[in-house]
């Protein structure tokens, strides 16, 4: 998928890491509109109305400071032939690598129903983009890293300058909720440890009908933190920073405030140690 040569590399270039080294890489998932404008749970502590400037350097600084490494941006493929939010996309990209700091970004592309050509139209224009070059971008065995999320012609999508990573259908890269709060495991190919903070049990409806995996104001992202850590794997994933749909939410919010963002941002610092 991505170019193997390039003049500029990530901040976190995996396919340039030392063969001795043990980090973990910890990512979140990251959603500019949809579920992170759904409000029945609660609302974030500064409650933005759109995704813009403002709100990336906000959030981008926040999730920095709590040790996050890769920002997994939800985005419909569709959304490219909109010109206002390829210029979001692109430009929190460049926010993503102006700071140190700040966490590098990857997409993951939302193709619930999409089509082969769909998605083959979307990966063409992740190349066109030229990713290889942006040091805000993540980039996983020196390709930019694109995942394609929930599509039934997903396992059809490919690139060569691209890595692109499948989820859910061949649970390569992505699992869905444990059965338990202290129990986890690593995707098929042993890379990678999903983390949910929470989950509802009716996400429109909101905390009305319960919870299938309850917050406890952050000892279940605690907990399912450390036990996914002592499987060693490469890649951490948390869902989410906000998506207050499902109610796994870690950004600050209204419900909770900053319980679940503190834990995490322990933990973190204890992991990297």
């Amino acid at each position: 998928m991505l170019l193997l040569n390039s003049s500029c590399v990530s901040k976190l270039d995996i396919g340039e890491e030392p063969a001795k080294e043990k980090k973990v890489y910890f990512c979140i998932h990251y959603y500019p509109y949809t579920v992170s404008m759904v409000r029945t749970t609660a609302t974030p502590v500064n409650n933005f109305k759109d995704w813009n400037m403002a709100r990336m350097n906000y959030d981008l600084d926040a999730i920095g400071s709590a040790g996050i490494d890769i920002v997994i941006v939800s985005i419909n493929p569709e959304e490219i032939s909109v010109p206002k939010k390829v210029e979001s996309y692109l430009e929190f990209i460049k926010i993503a690598g102006s700071k140190p700091e700040y966490p590098n970004v990857a997409f993951m592309a939302e193709c619930h129903g999409a089509s082969k050509e769909q998605i083959a139209e979307f990966l063409k224009w992740c190349e066109d983009q030229n990713f290889e070059k942006s040091p805000g971008y993540f980039k996983y065995r020196g390709k930019p890293l694109v995942e394609i999320y929930d599509a039934v012609n997903d396992k059809f999508a490919s690139s060569e300058k691209l890595c692109v990573r499948h989820t859910v259908w061949c649970q390569e890269w992505y699992w869905g909720v444990a059965k338990s709060a202290d129990k986890t495991e690593l995707s098929k190919n042993g890379e990678q440890a999903m983390v949910f903070a929470g989950f509802l049990k009716n996400g429109d409806k909101g905390p009305s009908e319960g919870w299938s995996l309850d917050r406890k104001s952050g000892e279940t992202l605690r907990e399912r933190l450390d036990a996914a850590l002592k499987l060693n794997p490469k890649f951490v994933c948390i869902a989410s920073w906000n998506d207050y749909w499902e109610g796994h939410f870690i950004e600050p919010n209204s419900l909770d405030s900053s319980s679940l963002y503190n834990v995490l941002k322990k933990e973190i610092a204890k992991a990297k140690k």
